[in-house]
């Protein structure tokens, strides 16, 4: 939750300059809630607006089930690191 706000402004400033290519380091993130992971579709969102794409590097496994309970494992594909997200594009 806390974190929201700030994805969101720098999801604006990456795709103001147009589509981009979007990985969110999530190596810190110990855990997701309802909050989390709507900040995450919205940025979604915003970067599709774009035509960009986004992916997740790092998930821990408290993210990746929650990811897989909610079938948005299908809509975001994660990756075991960002270098490995970055490769993908």
């Amino acid at each position: 939750m806390a974190g929201a706000p700030a994805l969101k402004d720098a999801v604006s400033e990456v795709v103001k300059d147009g589509p981009q290519r979007v990985v969110i380091d999530m190596e810190g993130v110990s855990f997701v809630d309802s909050t989390g992971l709507g900040s995450v579709i919205a940025a979604l969102k915003q970067i599709r607006g774009t035509q960009g794409e986004l992916r997740l590097a790092a998930p821990n496994q408290q993210v990746r089930v929650v990811l897989e309970l909610t079938t948005l494992d299908r809509v975001f594909p994660y990756f075991g690191t960002v270098e490995e997200a970055l490769a993908g594009f």
